[in-house]
């Protein structure tokens, strides 16, 4: 799911959580239109410095930008050695 190591659902399943507006576009350009249950993705560094970092992404009123301004963060977090979720 938007290529995180892991997928934490907050109510219920993970499966079908979000609409995305293009499943074709990858992870760092995803925007989601609609959240039916929401999850929280977890994406590990290759190398940890024993640190965490949770990314709230913007938007909302019509769509969040999961990608830019969720998943993009988390991986250069990682590149930092943090351990990120959004």
């Amino acid at each position: 799911m938007l290529g995180a190591d892991q997928v934490w659902p907050l109510h219920g399943a993970a499966t079908g959580a979000f609409t995305l507006e293009d499943n074709t576009a990858p992870p760092e350009q995803a925007v989601v239109t609609a959240v039916e249950r929401p999850v929280l993705l977890g994406y590990a560094p290759d190398r940890p410095n024993g640190r965490a970092m949770l990314v709230l992404g913007g938007g909302g009123y019509v769509a969040l930008m999961a990608g830019r301004e969720g998943v993009q963060i988390a991986r250069w977090l990682n590149r930092l050695g943090y351990l990120s979720s959004c």
